[in-house]
């Protein structure tokens, strides 16, 4: 059964570590990490054990950079910096503790920023990348170029989101060509929580998502709206062979799914 556990547990739960968490996947990336950036920032974020997320006792919030190897949109209410300069970046962290940090793109987007990612890690406790796209679909297969994992990721985290369970891999999957080869379906085939584990396993195992070798992997089900969407989460971790997460961030409702 789903074991209940309060949100403010969702950074410990994720293995989130200090240093570098990189998110990947689809149907909920963006808005994984503004709820990391808002629950590490309170001093101490508590893990199961009651200390810190890393195991000790944080006496001052840390300090959180939000930022992206791919494109993102500016987080909102999120001081932004776009200069390439650590001693700016600094004094940036030194008033605020989570900034937006990349270069700016089109359309009003961010592009990776010009600094690389352990000079990040030095100025921030944790620097959380969205390190993935998926055209603002809930479920994605990943060609040759992506995800953009940065080699020095601690934590990785992958979405899935429960909202493509049942509708056609053609309608809700970002490359479903790519998506049908790794899976065997075809693509009026209805999505299912075993077909998205089969390319999970074929992407893990055979590097199509590079995990760093010190990294820890979870699996993130979003937009959990039922019991349905928990019964699906359940499958896809049967299927996997692997603990997952499932959320419903409205309701501020996270779940533990594993063995």
């Amino acid at each position: 059964m789903p074991e209940r556990l309060p949100m403010s547990m969702l950074p410990a739960a994720l293995h989130i570590r200090r240093g570098v968490t990189a998110v990947v996947g689809s149907g909920g990336k963006t808005t994984t990490l503004a709820t990391l950036a808002t629950l590490l920032e309170a001093p101490g974020s508590p893990d199961m054990n009651g200390t810190g997320v890393d195991g000790t006792h944080a006496a001052t919030a840390p300090r959180i950079i939000l930022t992206t190897t791919t494109h993102i949109r500016p987080f909102p209410f999120t001081p932004l910096y776009t200069g390439e300069r650590g001693s700016e970046l600094a004094q940036v962290l030194d008033g605020h503790p989570t900034v937006c940090c990349g270069t700016p793109a089109q359309d009003g987007k961010l592009a990776a920023p010009k600094m690389p990612f352990d000079g990040l890690a030095r100025l921030a406790d944790y620097v959380l990348a969205e390190a993935d796209g998926s055209r603002a679909l809930p479920i994605k297969a990943h060609a040759a170029h992506e995800p953009v994992v940065p080699t020095e990721t601690r934590s990785l985290v992958i979405v899935v989101g429960a909202h493509g369970f049942g509708s056609s891999v053609e309608s809700v999957a970002h490359r479903p060509e790519i998506f049908c080869r790794r899976s065997g379906s075809c693509p009026c085939d209805p999505v299912t929580p075993e077909l998205v584990a089969k390319v999970l396993a074929s992407e893990l195992s055979d590097g199509a998502i590079p995990c760093p070798r010190e990294a820890s992997v979870s699996i993130l089900v979003t937009h959990v709206a039922g019991e349905r969407h928990l019964e699906d989460a359940r499958r896809l971790h049967h299927a996997l062979g692997r603990p997952v997460l499932a959320v419903d961030y409205p309701q501020q409702a996270l779940w533990s799914i594993a063995e």
